[in-house]
């Protein structure tokens, strides 16, 4: 994979009226970027039983979430599922998948967090190559 890019998918929260489009995976993929975000301890407080309870801003949850597929363009491929949320954070996932890659997006930044069996064999220069394929879009 040398050259990557980044489409947007749609954006989802309640002004968007559009939660009930999410898909089952879709939803896990919200709940795991959760411990993610707010650390385990305040994850686990959170009531994850309604979709809605995630972007609860009076709770100073999110807002939206955009969701982009990160493609492999040589073959035109969906390789990845990017959550974005709060502006600056993001996930990212195998493509239909609750896995995580291990490499996330804060401050706008990407950075590889920790190693897992889904990232070991990605490029040393993985998230660079994901830093610029996003400023393409931003």
């Amino acid at each position: 994979m040398k050259n990557i890019a980044f489409t947007f998918v749609n954006e989802f929260g309640p002004e968007f009226n559009n939660l009930e489009d999410l898909t089952s995976v879709q939803i896990e993929q919200l709940h795991a970027c959760l411990p993610l975000y707010y650390g385990e301890e305040d994850a686990a407080s959170i009531d994850t039983s309604k979709i809605e309870n995630l972007f609860d801003e009076e709770e100073e949850r999110w807002g939206f979430a955009s969701l982009y597929h990160i493609i492999d363009t040589d073959n035109n491929t969906v390789l990845y599922d990017f959550w974005e949320y709060n502006a600056d954070s993001g996930t990212i996932f195998i493509h239909n998948s609750a896995e995580h890659i291990g490499i996330f997006m804060m401050q706008f930044h990407f950075g590889r967090v920790e190693k897992n069996a889904h990232n070991q064999h990605l490029p040393a220069n993985f998230p660079e190559l994901l830093q610029a394929a996003y400023k393409v879009i931003m």
